[in-house]
C-alpha cells in the first residue's frame, strides 16, 4: 500500500493523554518531511497517518526546529528549495527542539 504524500496536512498531537491538539503541517519541498507550526516554531519531522484520530497524521520523528519567520516560511515554501539551501536556513535560524 503506498501512502500518497500531500502538500498540507493536519497533524494531530497528544501533549497529555487522551487530549489531542492539532497543527497545520506543509509539505517541504518534493521531500517526505513535513514543516509542523507550533508556538511560533516550525518543527520539520517525518509524518505517518494515525490509527487513533482517522484522517490526520501524526509525528514519526522530529528532526529540527526553526524560529517561525518570514524568511524561513519563504524558504520552505518553495517547490525547489535544495538541501544546500535547507543546511544553510538551519545554520541562521535553528532552534532547539
Amino acid at each position: 500500500m503506498k501512502i500518497e504524500l500531500k502538500k498540507v496536512v493536519a497533524v494531530v498531537l497528544e501533549i497529555e493523554p487522551n487530549v489531542p491538539e492539532y497543527f497545520k503541517a506543509q509539505k517541504i519541498a518534493n521531500s517526505e518531511f513535513y514543516a509542523i507550526e507550533i508556538d511560533r516554531l516550525i518543527i520539520v519531522s517525518t509524518l505517518m497517518p494515525s490509527n487513533k484520530y482517522r484522517g490526520y497524521y501524526q509525528q514519526l520523528a522530529e528532526l529540527f526546529a526553526f524560529r517561525d519567520n518570514a524568511e524561513v516560511r519563504e524558504q520552505l515554501a518553495r517547490p525547489d528549495l535544495t538541501a544546500v539551501e535547507l543546511m544553510s536556513l538551519l545554520d541562521r535560524h535553528q532552534e532547539e527542539l
